[in-house]
């Protein structure tokens, strides 16, 4: 197994009461990560669902559970846990996530997204740096989602999350991304 720890933060020209709207509600929060959707409501805050995400020629489906572990109003901050495994193979998939919202300004929002992303399975021959670009990556497009949501008015009846479903993740993106990075590192060793 090999689990990733991944941090990112984002500013939303928002007031956090609007962004809060987005991140406690499981539906549009779950329409911002890349691949994923909902399919029923199991409960005590667990839904099923589905992540999909192509890395090179790969794609693959995992099928599994997001649970709400903590929906924390006053702190503003979410903490949630999703399992899954391959729909056609043998790997695996978790996610822990904490997203916390601070006040930067009038309007303004700092968002907070810490997560520990845990595979098995054929991802895992990539390596840990290669898991690890995907990871950020994926981190990276959530978080713009959330911006692009709220920013473009998500808190309309019409535009919430529910009515539209967040793109898989794509090897051209999550290529070009790992050589970037990749590049980068090897040109600062040089110096």
């Amino acid at each position: 197994m090999v689990t990733i720890p991944v941090h990112k933060s984002v500013v939303i020209e928002a007031a956090p009461d609007e962004v809060w709207s987005l991140l406690s509600d499981p539906k549009r929060l779950t329409s911002c990560l890349p691949g994923a959707s909902l399919r029923q409501g199991l409960g005590d805050g667990s839904y099923a669902g589905t992540v999909k995400i192509t890395v090179g020629p790969i794609p693959t489906s995992y099928d599994g559970t997001v649970r709400f572990d903590r929906i924390d109003a006053h702190g503003r901050s979410v903490e949630l846990t999703a399992e899954g495994g391959e729909a056609s193979g043998h790997g695996t998939a978790g996610m822990r996530m904490t997203a916390s919202l601070h006040e930067v300004g009038p309007a303004r929002t700092d968002v907070q997204v810490a997560t520990e992303v845990s595979v098995t399975g054929f991802y895992t021959q990539f390596g840990r740096a290669a898991i690890r670009e995907i990871s950020e990556l994926m981190l990276q497009k959530f978080a713009d989602a959330i911006r692009d949501e709220i920013e473009a008015g998500g808190g309309r009846e019409e535009s919430r999350g529910a009515s539209r479903s967040a793109k898989p993740i794509s090897a051209i993106s999550v290529g070009a991304a790992v050589g970037k990075r990749a590049l980068g590192r090897l040109l600062a060793r040089d110096d």
